[in-house]
């Protein structure tokens, strides 16, 4: 006979599988710890944590893309549907895992000691960064906070140093320039008030995508001077970004998705980042937006045809989206499906749910993951039932359709943690 006692701490035991699943890089045991943990009423926020707490210990080289995945669905966790949840934990940590694996431990920094005034701090960070002195730069800013970013911060390359930025157009200079007179427009700016609020901020992000870089920067210049905010800013960059996506064209090649991915991801965390901290500094991340977009014309040449509304009018059924992640080449049709859904009406917490089941239940990779948080964030920042955000989700379901469909093995772990949990027979059908 065999006596097995309950745990006398289920949730800290759980926790401590967790570990060792991230630790051994066995998905299957973190599939069960996460299942259980939520099932026990852990919140996701404590489970994050633990991912969080694990890859930023176990990564010298700091943050990685299995954090960011981890972020990323932690932030959209909410918008899928309850049985998807566990599912986007498990890809978050999984990469975490991944991306820890054989890997030295991170030994933080100690701060510089005494007290010293933040614009010193922050003059020193700048110039410790652009001097690529990493350690330099963590003692300055552990000074203030603690943070794993300060490596990959340090070590990144300038897209201003490449060839692109200075040929056929000096795009560094004009950036240059426009970031010398900002502070002038912005002080303009705040005397005036006759910025279209309602659709300027769509109008520029098409202006966004003109032919001749110097008419982007004009754009730019002229809606600060109208009186644009920062989050304004932003979300127009964001948006003429999205639209590269909703009209890439499927003749270019396929590694060319990630050129168009890039420019998204990067000014929707900027958009984000304004939000919060509408600072001269930040705004001037707009011109470098703009014009990192500005280099991906060639990818809209010619630009696919963007959907339109049905001819009723009448919201389409979601039912054959799922068809598009089965069979290749449904590109075009899944951006129609979700399009013509929302234009119709439709509930967008549908389309939503639908593409992060879609992602979750492929074996994604880190684009996916940071395309479909993006894409949602970006959505929510419009209002309800705008052609801008249907046309957002619409190049969200234009990506995913053309990755997938994969082998859907992480998804099959999952499943199978969850059939063990119900004590189900794992050699019958589900």
């Amino acid at each position: 006979m065999v006596v097995v006692e309950p745990e006398p701490d289920r949730v800290g035991y759980l926790l401590r599988r967790l570990e060792e699943g991230l630790e051994q890089g066995i998905t299957l045991v973190m599939a069960k710890a996460v299942i259980g943990l939520l099932g026990a009423g852990t919140s996701p926020p404590e489970i994050e944590r633990v991912g969080v707490s694990f890859g930023t210990r176990y990564r010298e080289a700091g943050w990685g893309a299995g954090l960011t995945v981890l972020s990323a669905m932690a932030n959209v966790l909410a918008h899928l549907d309850p049985a998807d949840r566990a599912l986007a934990l498990v890809h978050g940590l999984a990469l975490v895992s991944r991306d820890t694996r054989g890997r030295p431990p991170r030994f933080p920094l100690l701060g510089l000691g005494g007290v010293l005034p933040g614009k010193r701090l922050g003059a020193w960070y700048r110039r410790f960064v652009e001097a690529r002195s990493a350690d330099d730069a963590e003692r300055t800013l552990a000074s203030a906070i603690a943070d794993p970013l300060v490596a990959q911060t340090a070590s990144a390359s300038r897209s201003e140093e490449q060839g692109s930025w200075r040929y056929p157009h000096d795009l560094a200079a004009m950036i240059a320039t426009a970031t010398a007179a900002l502070p002038q427009r912005l002080a303009e700016g705040a005397r005036n008030d006759t910025f279209d609020h309602a659709g300027g901020v769509a109008k520029l992000g098409w202006s966004v995508l003109a032919e001749d870089p110097t008419e982007v920067v004009s754009a730019i210049d002229d809606a600060i001077i109208a009186g644009a905010t920062a989050e304004e800013l932003g979300r127009a960059v964001a948006y003429g970004a999205a639209l590269r996506i909703t009209r890439f064209h499927t003749q270019n090649d396929h590694g060319d998705w990630d050129q168009v991915h890039h420019a998204f991801t990067a000014a929707n965390a900027l958009h984000q980042a304004l939000v919060r901290a509408p600072t001269p500094e930040l705004v001037r991340g707009v011109y470098h937006g703009a014009l990192r977009i500005y280099l991906d014309r060639f990818l809209n040449i010619p630009a696919a045809r963007l959907p339109v509304a049905s001819p009723t009018g009448e919201a389409t059924d979601l039912t054959n989206l799922g068809d598009c992640w089965d069979h290749e080449g449904q590109v075009n049709d899944a951006a129609t499906i979700v399009y013509r859904y929302l234009r119709g009406g439709g509930d967008p917490a549908r389309v939503i749910s639908s593409l992060g089941h879609a992602l979750l239940t492929e074996d994604a990779e880190f684009h996916w993951f940071q395309i479909y948080e993006a894409a949602v964030r970006q959505f929510e920042a419009w209002p309800a039932g705008s052609e801008e955000g249907a046309l957002i989700l619409a190049g969200a379901a234009r990506f995913l359709a053309a990755h997938t469909p994969t082998r859907r093995e992480l998804s099959l772990v999952v499943n199978i943690a969850t059939r063990l949990r119900r004590g189900e027979a794992l050699f019958e059908d589900s």
